[in-house]
Protein backbone atom coordinates (compact mmCIF):
# COMPACT_ATOMS: atom_id res chain seq x y z
CA UNK A 1 0.00 0.00 0.00
CA UNK A 2 1.48 3.34 -0.92
CA UNK A 3 2.11 6.21 1.56
CA UNK A 4 -0.53 8.45 2.47
CA UNK A 5 1.31 12.49 0.60
CA UNK A 6 1.52 14.47 2.93
CA UNK A 7 -0.10 17.52 0.95
CA UNK A 8 -2.80 16.35 -1.77
CA UNK A 9 -5.02 19.42 -2.92
CA UNK A 10 -7.81 17.58 -5.29
CA UNK A 11 -9.14 20.33 -7.92
CA UNK A 12 -8.91 23.44 -5.64
CA UNK A 13 -10.64 26.68 -6.61
CA UNK A 14 -10.14 29.97 -4.88
CA UNK A 15 -12.13 32.79 -6.05
CA UNK A 16 -11.86 36.49 -4.43
CA UNK A 17 -15.02 38.65 -4.66
CA UNK A 18 -18.92 38.17 -6.01
CA UNK A 19 -20.00 41.16 -8.34
CA UNK A 20 -16.52 41.45 -10.23
CA UNK A 21 -14.78 37.42 -8.93
CA UNK A 22 -10.99 37.37 -9.42
CA UNK A 23 -10.03 33.69 -9.59
CA UNK A 24 -6.54 33.12 -7.85
CA UNK A 25 -6.56 29.76 -8.07
CA UNK A 26 -8.08 26.81 -10.77
CA UNK A 27 -8.53 23.54 -10.23
CA UNK A 28 -5.21 23.48 -9.02
CA UNK A 29 -4.20 19.18 -7.77
CA UNK A 30 -1.02 18.50 -6.22
CA UNK A 31 0.49 15.62 -4.46
CA UNK A 32 3.52 16.26 -2.11
CA UNK A 33 4.87 13.18 -0.22
CA UNK A 34 6.51 13.34 3.03
CA UNK A 35 10.59 14.67 2.77
CA UNK A 36 10.21 15.98 -0.82
CA UNK A 37 11.65 19.18 -1.69
CA UNK A 38 9.08 21.22 -4.40
CA UNK A 39 9.82 24.37 -5.39
CA UNK A 40 6.32 26.57 -7.12
CA UNK A 41 7.52 29.11 -9.48
CA UNK A 42 5.00 31.81 -11.11
CA UNK A 43 5.65 35.91 -11.36
CA UNK A 44 3.61 37.96 -9.18
CA UNK A 45 -0.10 37.63 -9.38
CA UNK A 46 0.28 34.53 -10.46
CA UNK A 47 -1.59 32.76 -7.08
CA UNK A 48 1.79 31.97 -5.85
CA UNK A 49 0.85 33.42 -2.11
CA UNK A 50 -2.58 32.18 -2.40
CA UNK A 51 -1.83 28.37 -3.29
CA UNK A 52 0.65 29.22 -0.12
CA UNK A 53 -1.97 30.50 2.07
CA UNK A 54 -4.36 27.41 1.86
CA UNK A 55 -1.34 25.03 2.09
CA UNK A 56 -0.46 26.50 5.35
CA UNK A 57 -4.32 26.44 6.52
CA UNK A 58 -4.56 30.18 6.85
CA UNK A 59 -7.30 30.46 4.07
CA UNK A 60 -10.14 27.99 3.08
CA UNK A 61 -10.92 26.80 -0.71
CA UNK A 62 -13.55 28.13 -2.37
CA UNK A 63 -13.98 24.93 -4.01
CA UNK A 64 -12.11 21.46 -4.06
CA UNK A 65 -10.62 19.32 -0.95
CA UNK A 66 -7.25 20.11 0.64
CA UNK A 67 -5.85 16.87 2.95
CA UNK A 68 -3.03 17.51 5.25
CA UNK A 69 -1.55 13.94 6.03
CA UNK A 70 -4.41 12.30 5.15
CA UNK A 71 -7.01 14.82 7.00
CA UNK A 72 -9.38 16.27 5.03
CA UNK A 73 -8.76 20.46 6.71
CA UNK A 74 -12.36 21.54 4.61
CA UNK A 75 -14.64 20.36 7.82
CA UNK A 76 -12.14 21.90 10.40
CA UNK A 77 -13.10 24.31 12.63
CA UNK A 78 -10.97 27.12 12.78
CA UNK A 79 -9.17 26.11 16.01
CA UNK A 80 -8.65 22.59 14.32
CA UNK A 81 -7.05 23.99 11.68
CA UNK A 82 -4.84 26.29 13.99
CA UNK A 83 -3.99 23.36 16.23
CA UNK A 84 -2.77 21.04 12.92
CA UNK A 85 -1.00 24.08 11.84
CA UNK A 86 0.81 24.52 14.67
CA UNK A 87 1.62 21.38 15.25
CA UNK A 88 2.72 20.48 11.51
CA UNK A 89 3.79 22.97 10.00
CA UNK A 90 6.31 25.45 9.91
CA UNK A 91 6.44 28.74 8.09
CA UNK A 92 9.65 31.21 5.72
CA UNK A 93 8.56 34.52 4.90
CA UNK A 94 10.11 37.40 2.53
CA UNK A 95 10.38 39.44 5.23
CA UNK A 96 11.57 37.97 8.00
CA UNK A 97 8.96 39.20 10.52
CA UNK A 98 11.39 39.74 13.79
CA UNK A 99 10.20 41.30 16.25
CA UNK A 100 12.97 44.70 16.51
CA UNK A 101 13.01 45.16 20.32
CA UNK A 102 13.39 41.49 21.17
CA UNK A 103 16.39 39.18 21.65
CA UNK A 104 17.06 36.80 18.37
CA UNK A 105 16.89 34.09 21.13
CA UNK A 106 13.38 35.41 22.14
CA UNK A 107 12.37 35.11 18.70
CA UNK A 108 12.74 32.22 17.98
CA UNK A 109 10.56 31.03 21.32
CA UNK A 110 7.94 33.05 20.21
CA UNK A 111 7.32 29.91 17.69
CA UNK A 112 6.36 28.27 21.06
CA UNK A 113 4.91 30.82 22.95
CA UNK A 114 1.96 30.93 19.96
CA UNK A 115 1.13 27.26 19.71
CA UNK A 116 1.20 27.51 23.91
CA UNK A 117 4.08 24.90 24.55
CA UNK A 118 5.64 23.72 27.63
CA UNK A 119 7.99 26.35 29.41
CA UNK A 120 10.55 23.80 30.53
CA UNK A 121 13.79 24.58 28.20
CA UNK A 122 12.27 26.63 26.17
CA UNK A 123 15.55 28.82 26.18
CA UNK A 124 17.26 25.57 25.50
CA UNK A 125 15.46 24.51 22.63
CA UNK A 126 15.56 27.59 20.91
CA UNK A 127 19.33 27.92 21.15
CA UNK A 128 19.09 24.24 19.78
CA UNK A 129 17.20 25.72 16.59
CA UNK A 130 20.12 28.61 16.38
CA UNK A 131 22.96 26.18 16.41
CA UNK A 132 21.17 23.90 13.63
CA UNK A 133 20.92 27.18 11.41
CA UNK A 134 24.62 28.09 13.09
CA UNK A 135 23.48 31.63 14.89
CA UNK A 136 23.80 30.24 18.26
CA UNK A 137 26.27 32.90 18.60
CA UNK A 138 23.96 35.86 18.27
CA UNK A 139 20.88 34.33 20.29
CA UNK A 140 21.29 37.75 22.50
CA UNK A 141 21.17 40.28 19.51
CA UNK A 142 18.72 42.13 18.31
CA UNK A 143 17.17 41.86 14.85
CA UNK A 144 18.92 45.20 13.63
CA UNK A 145 22.16 44.36 14.31
CA UNK A 146 21.61 41.18 11.81
CA UNK A 147 22.90 40.84 8.00
CA UNK A 148 20.41 39.91 6.24
CA UNK A 149 21.06 36.31 5.92
CA UNK A 150 21.23 36.15 9.82
CA UNK A 151 17.80 37.62 10.08
CA UNK A 152 16.82 34.97 7.69
CA UNK A 153 18.61 32.32 9.63
CA UNK A 154 16.83 33.23 12.77
CA UNK A 155 13.51 32.99 10.97
CA UNK A 156 14.17 29.64 9.75
CA UNK A 157 15.14 28.68 13.55
CA UNK A 158 11.80 30.16 14.68
CA UNK A 159 10.28 28.14 11.96
CA UNK A 160 11.88 24.50 12.99
CA UNK A 161 11.78 25.39 16.59
CA UNK A 162 8.32 23.06 16.81
CA UNK A 163 10.21 20.52 14.67
CA UNK A 164 7.29 20.49 11.82
CA UNK A 165 7.34 18.09 9.41
CA UNK A 166 6.23 20.65 6.44
CA UNK A 167 8.08 23.91 6.05
CA UNK A 168 6.25 26.47 3.74
CA UNK A 169 8.41 29.51 2.42
CA UNK A 170 7.60 32.32 0.83
CA UNK A 171 10.26 33.74 -1.53
CA UNK A 172 12.73 32.66 0.86
CA UNK A 173 15.63 34.08 -0.32
CA UNK A 174 13.95 37.33 -2.29
CA UNK A 175 15.23 39.86 -0.29
CA UNK A 176 18.94 38.65 0.05
CA UNK A 177 21.99 38.68 -2.53
CA UNK A 178 22.61 36.05 -4.52
CA UNK A 179 25.61 34.47 -2.30
CA UNK A 180 23.33 34.81 0.92
CA UNK A 181 20.76 33.36 -1.18
CA UNK A 182 22.61 30.53 -1.87
CA UNK A 183 23.87 30.14 1.39
CA UNK A 184 19.98 29.60 2.65
CA UNK A 185 19.37 27.11 -0.31
CA UNK A 186 22.38 25.03 1.17
CA UNK A 187 20.64 25.16 4.83
CA UNK A 188 16.99 24.00 3.02
CA UNK A 189 18.74 21.06 1.19
CA UNK A 190 20.93 19.94 4.81
CA UNK A 191 17.34 20.37 6.90
CA UNK A 192 15.61 18.39 3.42
CA UNK A 193 18.23 15.88 3.70
CA UNK A 194 17.36 15.40 7.77
CA UNK A 195 13.87 14.62 6.44
CA UNK A 196 12.06 17.79 6.45
CA UNK A 197 9.61 18.58 4.19
CA UNK A 198 9.66 21.70 2.08
CA UNK A 199 7.38 23.57 -0.09
CA UNK A 200 8.70 27.00 -1.79
CA UNK A 201 7.19 29.37 -3.89
CA UNK A 202 9.69 31.39 -6.52
CA UNK A 203 9.66 33.71 -8.90
CA UNK A 204 13.28 32.50 -9.97
CA UNK A 205 13.85 29.65 -11.63
CA UNK A 206 17.58 29.94 -10.09
CA UNK A 207 16.20 29.49 -6.94
CA UNK A 208 13.57 26.71 -7.86
CA UNK A 209 16.70 24.13 -9.50
CA UNK A 210 17.60 23.46 -6.07
CA UNK A 211 14.38 21.53 -5.38
CA UNK A 212 14.35 18.16 -6.58
CA UNK A 213 10.74 18.49 -7.98
CA UNK A 214 9.19 22.16 -9.72
CA UNK A 215 5.64 23.19 -10.64
CA UNK A 216 4.74 26.24 -12.69
CA UNK A 217 1.57 28.45 -11.88
CA UNK A 218 0.31 31.19 -14.23
CA UNK A 219 -3.08 32.97 -13.93
CA UNK A 220 -3.92 30.50 -11.34
CA UNK A 221 -3.55 27.47 -13.27
CA UNK A 222 -1.20 24.86 -11.33
CA UNK A 223 1.04 22.84 -14.21
CA UNK A 224 3.69 20.07 -14.57
CA UNK A 225 2.94 19.05 -10.62
CA UNK A 226 2.44 15.37 -11.59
Amino acid sequence: MSAVPLIQLDEVERVFGAEAPVHALRGASLQVASGDWMAIVGPSGSGKSTLLNILGLLDRPTAGQYRLAGTDTGPLSDQERAGLRSSRIGFVFQSFHLMAHRSVAENVMLADVYRHGSRDDRYERALEALTRVRLDHRADYLPPKLSGGERQRAAIARAVLTRPGLLLCDEPTGNLDTATGAAILDLFAEMHDDGLTIVMITHDPDVAIRAGRTASIVDGTLKDAA
